[in-house]
């Protein structure tokens, strides 16, 4: 399992004598480095994982520690981290959080003008995501719709009698 610390690598100084604060993945005897966007005007603003000697400090170290957290969600999520190299991770962890939150909308959205279906599916397509979003709110993240949300979405839809396209048999709601 990957490990992470927050460092700055003195060798890495910027040209005006500052440091960033790299955020360190080591995995399998490697360690590649990730930059953050804080910048020390000094290696004696770090010490011991931790920028001090500034009035932002708290500020600072609570921005590292959340980036710290999320990368750590990240590879929580992915799946078999240990049969991939430190590079793959570093690379699994920047494709992951350039990735938007897509709405069930934008999801939609998006898929229609990438899509190169005729007009009349399209217009069915658009027709059918409006009886979906009478039971699914349109700005629902994507993510968080699972077979569990929409198996209660439709009993609900068909108790309703909203969801017109419903048959009785595809709604066993206990």
């Amino acid at each position: 399992m990957p490990t992470l610390t927050l460092t700055v690598v003195p060798g890495k100084a910027l040209k005006d004598g500052k440091h960033k604060v790299r955020l360190a993945v080591a995995h399998n005897s490697q360690t590649r480095y990730i930059v953050t966007d804080v910048v020390l005007n000094s290696a004696k603003e770090w010490k011991n994982g931790k920028v001090v000697k500034r009035d932002d400090a708290t500020y600072l170290n609570m921005k590292l520690l959340q980036r710290m957290q999320e990368v750590q969600r990240i590879i929580d999520e992915t799946l078999y981290v240990e049969g991939l190299s430190c590079a793959e991770i570093i690379k699994e962890i920047q494709c992951t959080t350039k990735k938007k939150t897509h709405t069930l909308r934008s999801a939609f959205e998006e898929m229609i003008e990438l899509s190169t279906a005729k007009d009349t599916t399209k217009r069915n397509y658009r027709r059918f995501f409006k009886s979906i979003t009478m039971v699914i709110p349109e700005g629902t993240l994507v993510s968080h719709v699972t077979p569990l949300v929409v198996r209660r979405s439709s009993c609900a839809a068909s108790s309703r009698s909203e969801a017109r396209n419903l048959h009785p048999s595809q709604c066993r709601c206990r």
